[in-house]
């Protein structure tokens, strides 16, 4: 590990650049300053790296899962990492009321929509214009409810909070929403794991468990108090790339998981309060078998998605083409940020009643019931939410939080991402390049 990190009588010795998050971005960025000749010292506040990238044993993704699209520097470094991808192939079904159908294809319709909302002077909430359109024009009622939960189950934003701009520009810039996902083949922690072994030791230093309350800082230097293990510690350098999740930055200064800035980051308050972090709840349920794939004569047997509307959690997937004995049950938006904080046993007993629901009660759901693992990314202190999404009158958010301050502050993360793969695992690969190339060329 590189020396340069540690404390001497003097004080501690600085290294160029201090990356907080080891994350995605974080991880990204200390590589490719490493490689350029950079000395790092990557601080994260877990015990382990990854962020909201979290593969349990199973394997089981408790955070980011799919691939979407098709993002040239996650699927570079995926087969970078001897993993490459799996497309999530199976049917499509649609479940409400006493219907059971394929997934329609919306599109036509949606592009009409998004015509018209282009043509609006004024940003408005989703709900608002959708609201409008059902209003004027009845036949799109189905598109819009469809559009809505998109809104909510897909990018984890409340409608009536999001902005219809930021969703134009999603459709227009980025992976369409029913394109097929696929998966990293393995799990994501193949390319977490390759990421941290593929850090130059000379040149980075990983210290986990270490908790930056405090940035001190001025053109060209800063000095991080961290806080590890119970002893507080001092760390300067004279570059700092910033990659915590939009929650933690935008946590008041009396909060305890709050990083506080000296000066303040005055610069950056208009952007942060162009973005709000979206809610979700994923349980992923084992069972003894793959009950979904015999009942009904078999009709489910080569399910990927099922969506029904009107239950707690409203979408579920299977883990084709791969055949195992899981099902994950997932809702976003304000429904999961109603049911986020509850005791766990009630967030599990109501990811299990769903898929009851979505079988009649034809099957012995508790009974075959062998494990329940998730995690509430909105509870955890040190995420405060999933991922990012663009509120009423936040377009350009992203873009102006990622700005550098004063050539010494340097701002990553999905939130930052302005190529079209915010909230994803790509728009933090994506970010993270960036930030290590504007310290570089500032350097």
């Amino acid at each position: 590990m590189s020396a340069s990190a540690d404390e001497t009588d003097a004080g501690p010795r600085p290294v160029d650049v201090a990356v907080v998050g080891a994350g995605a971005a974080g991880l990204v960025a200390s590589r490719r300053l490493a490689d350029a000749g950079r000395s790092v010292l990557l601080l994260d506040a877990r015990d382990r790296v990854g962020g909201r990238i979290w593969t349990v044993p199973g394997p089981i993704e408790l955070g980011a899962e799919f691939v979407h699209g098709h993002p040239a520097s996650t699927l570079a470094l995926l087969r970078e990492a001897g993993a490459g991808t799996v497309e999530c192939t199976g049917d499509r079904w649609e479940v409400q009321d006493a219907r059971v159908e394929r997934t329609a294809d919306r599109f036509g319709e949606l592009h009409r929509l998004l015509r018209e909302a282009a043509s609006l002077e004024s940003d408005v909430p989703v709900s608002r214009f959708l609201a409008r359109v059902v209003e004027d024009v009845p036949r799109f009622r189905r598109t819009a409810e469809w559009l809505a939960r998109v809104t909510e189950d897909y990018d984890a934003a409340d409608p009536r909070r999001a902005s219809l701009m930021g969703l134009v520009a999603e459709w227009t810039r980025g992976a369409p929403v029913e394109t097929t996902p696929s998966r990293p083949r393995g799990s994501y922690a193949t390319l977490i794991e390759h990421l941290t072994h593929t850090l130059d030791p000379a040149n980075v230093e990983l210290r986990l468990e270490s908790i930056v309350r405090a940035v001190r800082w001025s053109n060209g230097r800063v000095e991080l108090e961290v806080e590890r293990r119970g002893a507080l510690h001092r760390h300067r350098a004279r570059a700092l790339i910033v990659t915590l999740p939009l929650g933690v930055l935008q946590a008041p200064p009396d909060d305890p998981a709050a990083v506080r800035f000296h000066p303040p980051l005055l610069e950056k308050r208009a952007a942060l309060a162009g973005l709000a972090m979206g809610s979700v709840l994923k349980v992923v349920l084992r069972f003894r078998e793959p009950f979904w794939e015999r009942v009904d004569d078999g009709r489910w047997r080569n399910t990927a998605f099922l969506h029904a509307p009107a239950l707690p959690f409203r979408t579920f997937w299977t883990t084709l083409p791969e055949r195992t004995d899981r099902l994950t049950a997932w809702v976003g938006g304000p429904r999961a940020a109603a049911l986020s904080g509850q005791p766990d046993d009630a967030i599990v007993a109501r990811a299990v009643e769903s898929v009851r629901s979505l079988f009649r009660g034809r099957v012995d759901v508790v009974g075959l019931l062998e494990e329940a693992r998730f995690h509430d990314w909105s509870r955890d202190p040190r995420a405060r939410g999933a991922y990012s999404y663009v509120t009423v009158g936040g377009m350009g958010a992203g873009r102006r939080l990622a700005e550098p301050v004063a050539g010494t502050l340097f701002f990553a993360g999905e939130a930052t991402d302005d190529t079209g793969e915010a909230s994803t695992v790509a728009g933090a690969i994506a970010s993270g390049e960036r930030a290590a190339r504007e310290v570089i060329a500032a350097s």
